[in-house]
């Protein structure tokens, strides 16, 4: 799959984009450019000054140690060290999806496609060591939601567009089980899980485009039946869900669903956006120790998407700061518990 071929199979991952030369070949790789001076037989990398062109996840450990993933793998870098270590794929390179943490020291990774039977791996030392994490994982085969809360639990939600959305929960080193009390099994075509997320005082809670039941449900994190939970927010389905320093749930809505809201005594209440990003929507939220929520914003013309800066309120929508990145796409912000956050780009 070089340069004679359009596109590859669709199940085939294209792993050299072109070669050209003569004397000396230039491979453009999926993991970077190489070359060779004898036909072939041997190649040396040549990326001194390339830089990865998107992040999938990022995690900053205790220890300063940071973690990030991309289409080539999981990375690497010791504090004050100048030299990424990659440990997944444990052979060659291939993609690494979404980084996910708890509270107890735990890290999890999504989306793992090249020298893995599992699409996760764990672990439990600032990413050292990785264990497949595979017990349940066959109940997961179709688009999914998933997340990981602060006590180690694993949260998932197969999402067959044509047959409804079934959700999982999976506690450390067990298997994933049905978690449908209260919800069933939501059949029907197009019931989609979004998102989960908890508020860190004894709730988890999804939220989805569902007709056949609540868009937002609740249920206590130790375990229990979902009910209903969309008072001030009836109908809308929320994107990404967290909490702030005082355990309120912040979460933003799906795009046909803009918007920013909180939950305050058993009601959600929409924030108010920023005047200079009116009508625009969020891609992007994070809470801070210091109680600000942090949002990135976005914008579409019709064939393109634009950047429209991050902004910060620490009164749910009073006042808004602006902090900067205007016309850089962010994937994600993350929060390590601490008061810094950092955009993925």
């Amino acid at each position: 799959s070089i340069t004679n071929r359009n596109a590859p199979p669709l199940n085939y991952a294209q792993i050299i984009n072109s070669i050209t030369g003569d004397s000396i070949l230039t491979a453009a790789t999926q993991f970077g450019i190489y070359y060779s001076s004898d036909s072939g037989s041997t190649w040396v990398q040549n990326n001194k000054g390339l830089k990865e062109g998107t992040l999938n996840g990022f995690w900053k450990c205790p220890n300063s140690r940071l973690i990030e993933t991309s289409s080539n793998g999981l990375f690497y870098l010791n504090h004050l060290d100048s030299v990424w270590h990659k440990p997944l794929p444990m052979n060659g390179y291939g993609i690494a999806g979404k980084l996910y943490a708890d509270s107890i020291g735990d890290i999890v990774v999504d989306g793992l496609t090249a020298g893995n039977t599992s699409p996760y791996m764990k672990s439990s030392d600032n990413g050292n060591t990785w264990q497949f994490d595979t017990l349940g994982n066959y109940h997961i085969g179709y688009y999914k939601a998933y997340w990981l809360d602060q006590f180690g639990n694993e949260h998932a939600a197969n999402n067959d567009y044509n047959n409804g959305a079934t959700v999982y929960k999976k506690t450390p080193g067990n298997s994933f089980v049905l978690d449908t009390s209260g919800i069933g099994i939501i059949a029907g075509t197009g019931q989609t899980a979004a998102s989960f997320g908890s508020d860190g005082a004894g709730y988890l809670y999804l939220s989805g485009s569902f007709t056949a039941t609540a868009s937002t449900l609740r249920r206590p994190i130790s375990g229990g039946r979902w009910v209903a939970d969309t008072a001030g927010a009836t109908g809308i389905a929320f994107l990404a869900m967290t909490h702030d320093q005082n355990h309120a749930m912040v979460a933003s809505g799906l795009y046909n669903s803009p918007g920013l809201y909180y939950r305050h005594s058993g009601r959600w209440k929409s924030i108010p956006t920023p005047s200079a990003v009116s009508g625009m929507n969020l891609i992007a939220l994070a809470c801070d120790s210091t109680n600000g929520i942090i949002a990135a914003f976005y914008s579409y013309d019709g064939s393109k998407f634009y950047g429209r800066g991050l902004y910060c309120t620490k009164d749910y929508g009073i006042n808004w700061n602006y902090i900067g990145l205007d016309s850089i796409w962010i994937n994600q912000l993350v929060n390590c518990g601490k008061d810094t956050t950092y955009a993925v780009t």
